[in-house]
């Protein structure tokens, strides 16, 4: 029964392991759910009636704050009978960036683990070799116990990139959410109290001092004053892409912290692990 549950156990570890190297090869979804938005947004035109385009976009997956975006500004095309094209290639441009973003995110945490796998395949190839060698047949808890704590390297390594990865990006979707939200409602016309409700740009959460103190100076200019304010809006997004550039700096400084310990602690460890237990089986 025993020997039954650890061979049941090796095989989902098994499974485990080949699900991460298939998910290297695997196409990002969240790249095909940009590029669906990009060919709508390149498709689309201003004189185009309102239920052909909803009914186009309606039928994509959502993705980030684009979606619901689009959707408020096809909208407004139904109620007012106009949408500003201008606005369609601001999103466009963030749609660029985050493709962009997404892609560099990716490939660093699947390089990770590719790392692992050949590390892990170095592992046990010594020791077979070490096996091999010396004619010694190693106890069946031990090498469980060796894939094991490979395939325990590997989740802890998944969460924790995961961990930082919330922790560092929180709030720049909610800020750029604001942000687009309020430039194609101002270049829409709409009137003062509409644009900030629908953008919700001065409730919005993990601003700075310096971001808080821009967006109420810009909008009593707008309020107070009636100056135009476009460019304050683009310099506002523009220096938030800044801070998730420089934010991306840190995150990989603090994930290949978090590789090096995986690599030592998980697999590296698994290799001392077996050499301690046949020297003390050999001695």
């Amino acid at each position: 029964m025993m020997k039954t549950s650890a061979t049941y156990f090796l095989f989902l570890i098994l499974i485990y392991w080949g699900r991460e190297i298939f998910l290297i090869f695997l196409p990002s979804n969240h790249s095909k759910l940009i590029d669906n938005h990009l060919e709508f947004l390149r498709w689309w035109r201003p004189q185009y009636p309102f239920e052909s385009s909803l009914s186009k976009w309606a039928k994509l997956k959502k993705y980030k704050f684009y979606t619901d975006l689009v959707s408020i500004l096809l909208n407004f095309q139904r109620t007012y009978g106009y949408c500003p094209k201008l606005c369609f290639g601001h999103i466009r441009e963030g749609l660029f960036k985050h493709k962009d973003f997404d892609t560099k995110l990716r490939r660093i945490n699947h390089s990770g683990v590719l790392q692992f796998i050949l590390t892990s395949i170095i592992v046990w190839f010594m020791v077979g070799m070490s096996i091999k060698t010396l004619s010694w047949t190693p106890s069946g808890h031990l090498m469980v116990f060796l894939i094991l704590l490979q395939a325990i390297g590997l989740i802890f390594y998944r969460l924790g990139a995961l961990f930082l990865e919330n922790k560092i990006f929180k709030g720049f979707d909610a800020k750029h959410y604001a942000f687009y939200t309020f430039l194609c409602l101002y270049k829409s016309g709409l009137a003062y109290q509409e644009v900030l409700r629908k953008s919700g740009i001065k409730t919005v959460e993990n601003l700075t001092k310096q971001e808080q103190k821009e967006i109420t100076h810009m909008l009593k200019r707008w309020h107070k004053l009636g100056q135009a304010i476009e460019e304050d809006i683009l310099e506002l997004i523009c220096q938030t892409w800044i801070n998730l550039s420089h934010s991306f700096e840190k995150f990989l400084q603090l994930l290949s912290a978090l590789r090096l310990f995986t690599l030592v602690f998980f697999f590296l460890s698994s290799y001392f692990c077996f050499l301690a237990y046949l020297m003390n089986t050999l001695i």
